[in-house]
């Protein structure tokens, strides 16, 4: 499984406030601030994080940041995969917090505006972007960004559309997006819908989905998210010691899209080494292991297919869910099922 953690110069950041708020000495009315938070992520009663309630400023510092920003780079790892930001050359970061995405795009695009109404997470971000060598621009509103001529700007939202009541239309007015939501069947609905929009008005999706047909997920039971591993700091590790929920892996739903044509999947094909004629797939389940058989959910075309392995004919590849695979065009098909002979 991909492992995914953040910086030393962001640990350090990091460790270095939490060391001045003398957080960490005071780890169980910390830990107790994070369950709040946490418990508003589970069942939110606002529309906006709550940044001014009591210890949740160190409480997003030392648990929520860490996990926020391992997703976005696993994200751009996925990206930086099909040339994603090639031709870009900035990125607005709508309902940026405290620069968590900031802080993982830091070594690919040094033009970044940040939109966020709260001043306690925006003062929090200029506390720890002081190993960030690219300046930074502040919004409270994205009325108030007005957009640098001639440059290509990628629109990204980490865990902010599911705080809006609709899809806007301002969205549409960057040349692409990276976007993160939870990994809920409600806001994958919601992701879904976006990407069906965004095919309607011509834009191309670049990840997860390999094809541009729709969503074979959408509308029933399953839905498409991510797992990965999380490599945490020293502190993060001593902080959760303290916490009845762990997260040694973390899920989430994303989108990557632009108006430029969706990439060519060779160099994949190419690591994948396929010497026969295949279509390309994209794991969006675990594996399940049944009698007689192991399925796994793959997503290369609108029908909802499984990959299917017969436990008599050998065991089934360590496949995770996330991974491209390349699926044989002469597979033999029952039902819904993919059955792989080797």
């Amino acid at each position: 499984m991909r492992k995914f953690g953040i910086s030393p110069q962001l640990e350090s950041s990091i460790l270095e406030y939490l060391n001045s708020t003398k957080s960490l000495e005071a780890a169980k009315k910390l830990s107790e601030s994070i369950l709040k938070l946490s418990d508003y992520f589970i069942n939110p009663q606002s529309l906006e994080t709550p940044w001014n309630a009591s210890g949740a400023i160190e409480a997003y510092a030392s648990y929520f940041l860490p996990l926020g920003v391992a997703r976005i780079q696993s994200v751009i790892h996925e990206a930086q995969k099909l040339g994603f930001f090639e031709g870009l050359n900035s990125y607005v970061d709508f309902g940026s917090g405290p620069g968590t995405t900031s802080f993982a795009l830091e070594n690919i695009l040094k033009n970044g505006t940040c939109i966020e109404s709260s001043d306690s997470a925006v003062a929090l971000h200029k506390k720890l972007k002081a190993f960030q060598a690219h300046p930074l621009s502040w919004y409270k509103r994205i009325d108030d960004y007005k957009k640098i001529p001639n440059q290509k700007t990628v629109l990204t939202m980490s865990y902010s559309l599911n705080e809006l009541k609709d899809i806007p239309k301002w969205i549409f007015d960057f040349d692409a997006v990276m976007i993160l939501e939870p990994s809920t069947q409600k806001d994958f609905v919601r992701l879904s819908n976006l990407r069906t929009r965004l095919i309607e008005k011509g834009w191309s999706i670049w990840a997860p989905c390999t094809h541009q047909a729709r969503c074979p997920l959408s509308g029933g039971r399953d839905w498409c998210h991510d797992r990965i591993e999380f490599d945490p700091p020293s502190w993060w590790t001593e902080v959760e010691a303290h916490l009845p929920m762990k997260n040694s892996t973390i899920t989430y739903s994303y989108l990557l899209a632009r108006k430029d044509k969706a990439p060519n999947f060779d160099p994949i094909r190419k690591e994948l080494s396929s010497t026969q004629s295949s279509r390309l797939g994209r794991l969006t389940g675990d594996q399940l292991v049944e009698n007689g058989k192991t399925r796994q959910l793959v997503c290369q075309t609108e029908e909802r297919e499984f990959l299917s392995w017969l436990h008599k004919e050998g065991p089934a590849p360590n496949l995770y869910r996330g991974e491209y695979v390349l699926v044989p065009e002469n597979t033999d098909k029952r039902g819904n099922e993919l059955r792989i002979k080797s």
